[in-house]
């Protein structure tokens, strides 16, 4: 465990960053490979199948970790403060409370699939294949929000390393049995779900063994345990509204699923693939960024000065943001000089050379843009930091709706590449939104307002 705000700032950022990109990406990796060996050996109705349902679990999805992120921050300054007893409760009842709320939206997903897939637009030719993969991914949800779990949670807590860990050994058993399901035993779109679903399971276990035994975590009196749920009503001002941040992100992907479904097997398979380079360059800077959230609300959690925690926080950004921005050139640099090299990865040959096409023309074109996204992302993880919510949600759903409104008319008329386009115009227009939100300072709360001179 490790308060940011002790030492030289870029050398705390960059060592506590770099275990936790690391970690996302590894994380990531699994969800890469069963797009890779779905497009080998599965061909384009193998892609089209994990990716018809894909937008819709990506958005329940990001209500967890709304609601994780927002939590975790809680846990930042309760850390900075040395509220030891209060982590070690909030954790043990937040684990518990996010176990049963997976487990109740798994099972009714399943149950009313039908009436979800009508919604989606899914084809009649993927159904049975779609159902297999989703049904097998949902059963085991509940251990993926466990796993998640554990990662933000010591992620307050300044831990990066165990997350990162724990990412390496869930890939490698998510890589081996993605092989060995489907190029060995042939399960096809099952023992892609299979595998994240075993994964992580072992990751799970992992996480709830080093909580009990190394940190204590877990290790709660039952008869002790507050009946009030003090804890998870004081982390609600934090995550509720990174709840409503997360979904309003992600609810424009899922209004416009259905939009998506209906362009073909090649514009689905190749969303798939897009999808998948594009998250992953998300990820890195998302989760890089996460650096600035914990520092921020750990540094309120401090002691100093209120001139002091104002010049921090400023550090903070800048820091964040260089670093979020360098990490994200290492890959984006390599997929913009060989387009063709990537998307290869993905596809088993000419079969699939319209999906291909597209792929390539997404790399040129749209992923440059990630850069403009960056902004939005860092000042996301910095709003969190200090509880600035409500400016949060304002430039997150105007940002979503921007997307709605322009997606909505691009799609129709240019398919997946309007789909895009309506996705870039949202990124500039928030990222304008949200910059002069910060330089306006109304996101400032009272207790780092200076005092006025009489």
């Amino acid at each position: 465990m490790k308060k940011l705000t002790d030492g030289n700032i870029q050398k705390t950022f960059f060592l506590f960053a770099i275990p936790l990109v690391l970690s996302g990406l590894l994380t990531q990796a699994y969800n890469t490979v069963d797009t890779i060996i779905a497009g080998k050996y599965l061909g384009e109705a193998g892609l089209a199948a994990i990716g018809a349902t894909s937008l819709f679990i990506t958005f329940i999805s990001s209500l967890f970790t709304g609601y994780l992120v927002g939590f975790s921050i809680y846990l930042s300054k309760l850390f900075g403060a040395g509220e030891f007893a209060k982590i070690r409760r909030g954790v043990y009842i937040n684990t518990v409370i996010c176990t049963i709320a997976a487990v109740s939206i798994s099972v009714m997903v399943i149950v009313f699939h039908e009436p979800l897939f009508d919604l989606l637009n899914i084809e009649e030719e993927i159904r049975d294949d779609t159902f297999k993969y989703f049904s097998i991914y949902m059963s085991g949800f509940f251990l993926l929000q466990l796993s998640a779990n554990g990662t933000y949670t010591l992620g307050a807590l300044g831990d990066s390393v165990f997350p990162f860990i724990m990412s390496l050994v869930s890939a490698v058993i998510n890589i081996v049995g993605n092989i060995l399901s489907v190029a060995v035993f042939g399960l096809g779109v099952a023992g892609l779900a299979l595998s994240t679903v075993v994964s992580a399971g072992v990751v799970g276990i992992c996480f709830a063994v080093r909580f009990s035994r190394s940190i204590g975590l877990l290790i709660v009196d039952k008869k002790k345990l507050p009946r009030s749920f003090i804890e998870i009503k004081e982390g609600l001002p934090y995550s509720l509204p990174t709840i409503l941040q997360q979904a309003s992100i992600y609810v424009a992907g899922f209004v416009l699923s259905p939009l998506i479904n209906v362009t073909g097997s090649a514009a689905i398979a190749s969303y798939v693939v897009t999808s998948q380079i594009l998250t992953i360059h998300n990820h890195i800077y998302q989760i890089s960024l996460r650096t600035v959230s914990t520092y921020s609300s750990q540094c309120l959690g401090t002691d100093n000065t209120v001139s002091e925690k104002r010049k921090m926080l400023s550090r903070g950004v800048r820091v964040g943001y260089l670093q979020a921005t360098l990490f994200v050139l290492v890959v984006l640099i390599p997929c913009i000089i060989f387009p063709e090299f990537v998307s290869s990865l993905f596809f088993s040959g000419n079969d699939d050379a319209e999906s291909m096409k597209l792929a390539v023309t997404f790399i040129r074109v749209f992923l440059p843009f990630v850069l403009i996204n960056i902004i939005n992302s860092l000042f996301h993880a910095f709003f969190r930091g200090v509880k600035a919510m409500k400016l949060l949600i304002f430039a997150t759903v105007f940002g979503s709706a921007i997307r709605i409104a322009a997606s909505v008319p691009l799609t129709k008329t240019y398919g997946i590449n309007g789909f895009y386009v309506g996705m870039i115009i949202a990124w500039i227009i928030e990222a304008v939104v949200i910059f002069g939100i910060y330089k306006s300072k109304i996101w400032m709360p009272d207790e780092l307002k200076l005092p006025k001179k009489s």
